[in-house]
């Protein structure tokens, strides 16, 4: 039998950055829900959508709809009385001139697939840019952040769409976010596929580590997920290796339906606690289950929340195939 390597932990550094809103908001003042959208999606957002649009008009927002929803945004001004909206309605109806000629950069410059500079997403590059440059700008994360993936619906067309059979939204645009305890998304990067005909290796790995690259040495707690093989253990059985090297990164293995497999470099491997399970039978059983575990489950739900809150009032723009 092997003897495995003693567990050595050293001191966690106190994490002791300021969290929430940046110093570059007021906090004096009261900011209302707008004020603060405002600041997300910036003056400078929107000079490059108006810049971008009146470009694309001469080569050739609503967020009322959010919170009163219809099933086309076309009914919004229809004369029928049960789906005329008589708030929305007086506006000007330009908005079905801007859903079909909305831009975001110059159709004109996009580097052709085998030309330096090729990219998937240039059409919504300079958006994404800002918005995500504002995200940061204005908020300090929380201790607790994770990395996980989230899907933007989308059953159009694009070669860009992905199928993931286990989350909620099966189909449409597949993000990868990092996102705070309280569900903030501070970092995110769409997946784009494969780059020419090379498949990446290591996406995971990668992603991880660019997207918690700004918040380095900083003494945040990063929750990620998890792929490893299986191997022969029953329920309750768990084990556990420590790297060879002064890293002392725990590798922590715990059977219930399926095997779980964790690596954490501030958990001791050998503090378990008890967790309750149910038998074929109906009975009920209490099982081993290693501490890093517990908080791996009670701290992953990052981008969760972030999910439920984009849900209470994101819209839905059917789209046609050809």
């Amino acid at each position: 039998m092997v003897k495995k390597k003693e567990f050595l932990m050293e001191p966690i550094s106190d994490f002791i950055e300021t969290t929430g809103p940046s110093d570059l908001i007021d906090k004096e003042q009261d900011h209302t829900t707008f004020s603060v959208f405002k600041l997300l999606f910036s003056d400078e957002i929107i000079n490059l959508v108006v810049r971008q649009t009146n470009l694309y008009a001469q080569q050739r927002l609503n967020i009322l709809m959010g919170i009163k929803r219809s099933p086309s945004y076309r009914d919004y001004w229809s004369s029928a009385p049960d789906l005329h909206d008589s708030y929305i309605s007086q506006l000007v109806n330009r908005f079905g001139w801007l859903v079909p000629t909305i831009h975001l950069n110059d159709n004109k410059m996009i580097p052709k697939k085998n030309e330096i500079g090729y990219d998937k997403l240039y059409k919504v590059r300079p958006y994404l840019t800002v918005l995500k440059y504002n995200f940061q700008k204005y908020y300090n994360p929380n201790k607790i952040i994770a990395v996980d993936e989230s899907m933007i619906k989308f059953k159009g067309r694009s070669t860009l769409k992905q199928y993931m059979l286990k989350k909620t939204i099966k189909r449409g645009y597949k993000v990868w976010l990092l996102a705070d305890k309280k569900g903030y998304i501070w970092n995110f990067e769409i997946y784009s596929g494969k780059v020419g005909e090379n498949v990446e290796k290591n996406l995971g790995g990668r992603v991880v580590k660019d997207l918690s690259f700004p918040l380095q040495n900083k003494n945040h707690h990063l929750y990620i997920d998890n792929f490893f093989k299986n191997k022969n253990m029953k329920l309750g059985d768990y084990d556990w290796q420590i790297t060879a090297d002064q890293d002392n990164i725990s590798i922590v293995k715990w059977k219930e339906k399926r095997i779980v497999s964790l690596l954490s470099n501030f958990h001791d491997p050998q503090n378990v606690t008890q967790v309750q399970r149910k038998s074929k039978d109906g009975s009920a059983t209490m099982v081993k289950c290693p501490k890093v575990l517990q908080d791996y489950n009670n701290n992953m739900n990052c981008v969760d929340k972030f999910d439920q809150n984009k849900k209470s009032y994101q819209i839905d723009r059917k789209s046609h195939k050809w």
